[in-house]
């Protein structure tokens, strides 16, 4: 990752600026959400996100501690994405993460509060780290 952050410094102009968007090293979070309410079901299964998320943090406080890049600003927000049913998250999650899933037993939880009730959506939520650096 640092040699990421070295490798964007040298395109960028004196003062240029370098967005990093990453995930941070927590658990992913699993509700269902209805007109009734919303209600928490479980947790994504990775293995190994956690590490390399840390990771990421740390190449980026190690460039602005050594003075390659001033950090601007900084925001955690949440995404979210929205499934329709335990397949569509399942689909989702082969298609776009590494290593993750959704456990037998949360599966157990989105289908008994899902149900029927076509209104029901599966939300899985991340906190995102965004970060605005000025190169030095």
């Amino acid at each position: 990752m640092v040699h990421a952050l070295l490798s964007a410094r040298r395109v960028l102009i004196d003062s240029g600026l370098l967005l990093d968007i990453h995930p941070m090293p927590r658990k992913r979070a699993i509700f269902c959400e209805a007109s009734e309410g919303r209600k928490a079901v479980g947790y994504l299964r990775e293995s190994g996100a956690r590490i390399r998320y840390q990771r990421a943090q740390k190449a980026l406080d190690q460039v602005v501690s050594q003075g390659l890049f001033r950090l601007r600003a900084s925001t955690i927000f949440t995404f979210r994405y929205r499934a329709r049913s335990l397949k569509d998250l399942r689909r989702y999650l082969q298609q776009r993460w590494t290593e993750a899933s959704v456990d037998r037993v949360t599966a157990g939880r989105i289908n008994r509060v899902l149900g029927s009730d076509r209104g029901k959506v599966i939300v899985l939520e991340e906190a995102v780290r965004m970060s605005l650096l000025e190169k030095q």
